[in-house]
């Protein structure tokens, strides 16, 4: 009689040895995401430093004339945020153009950019929960017979806009037949180019709208009242860092139910279009 060999191990010991393998595998890959992805927020409270990104775009954020230091809203609350923290805040300019491209190269942590959620946007980085919202507003010279929507969709009007701005894809869909001129230099800035002809009108921000126009006699504003593309706005961190996006997030909630958020605003006259969705932001009244 021939007796055959079965060299085969059982079942469930080649389970349990695929199963090791498995779990070895995971914490092996585990490592080597934390290794590769520190925790930033570890990092910031270990050398007391919270590197935070921001663009002018008043009143979340201007600089003092004096120090050149920032301040507006945004600034404040994320001061307030260090100050909690018991760290310091290393405050990095940037541009509408740059100012994703720096937080991903790691020159900050955070951006307090106030910044509309998009979906390309929301590929490259990861939104906070929004902190307020923004409109649009057209800045036009006194003397043009522009009043609507429907007079600057004419073939040719040209057509200022901050590059990177979320004004910009809502620019290029409103006036398809226009020259859609982008501009790299600041919200502030950019609707001189109305008072020196360079463009016949200027989409920007609603707050900035009426600012301009309050300061220089020679244009007028058109949606002032009710602004236009109304949008929320939050910070942004890099796309993979979820533990300082939930602190992050831990913090804005923090700061609205103890109205502190709404101190700040109000410090800087940002209510701007909160009131339109006043319910989101404070609560009920």
């Amino acid at each position: 009689m021939s007796t055959v060999c079965n060299n085969r191990r059982p079942a469930p010991l080649r389970l349990g040895a695929a199963l090791a393998v498995t779990v070895i595998s995971c914490v092996m890959a585990v490592v080597s995401s934390a290794e590769t992805y520190p925790d930033t927020l570890d990092r910031i409270t270990k050398t007391k430093e919270f590197h935070i990104g921001f663009v002018v775009l008043p009143p979340a954020v201007f600089k003092d004339a004096n120090t050149n230091e920032p301040m507006g809203y945004y600034v404040d609350i994320a001061r307030y945020i260090a100050e909690q923290m018991n760290v310091k805040p290393v405050f990095h300019e940037e541009t509408w153009a740059t100012f994703i491209s720096g937080l991903q190269a790691g020159r900050y942590d955070l951006s307090i950019a106030g910044t509309v959620n998009t979906i390309p946007r929301a590929m490259a980085v990861a939104f906070t929960e929004p902190l307020g919202y923004v409109g649009t507003c057209i800045i036009v010279a006194k003397s043009s017979a522009f009043q609507s929507l429907e007079d600057l969709a004419k073939p040719g009007i040209k057509i200022g806009v901050i590059q990177g701005a979320f004004m910009v894809p809502w620019a290029k869909q409103t006036f398809p037949n226009g020259q859609i001129l982008e501009s790299s230099t600041s919200a502030v800035v950019e609707p001189m180019n109305v008072v020196t002809g360079r463009v016949d009108a200027s989409v920007t921000d609603s707050w900035i709208c009426r600012k301009f126009a309050s300061e220089h006699p020679e244009v007028r504003t058109l949606y002032s009242d009710e602004p236009l593309n109304i949008t929320a706005t939050g910070w942004m961190v890099r796309r993979d860092d979820l533990l300082l996006l939930n602190f992050v997030n831990s913090a804005i909630r923090y700061v609205r139910s103890t109205g502190t958020l709404k101190k700040f605003f109000d410090k800087y006259d940002g209510r701007q279009l909160q009131e339109k969705k006043q319910w989101e932001i404070w609560g009920p009244q």
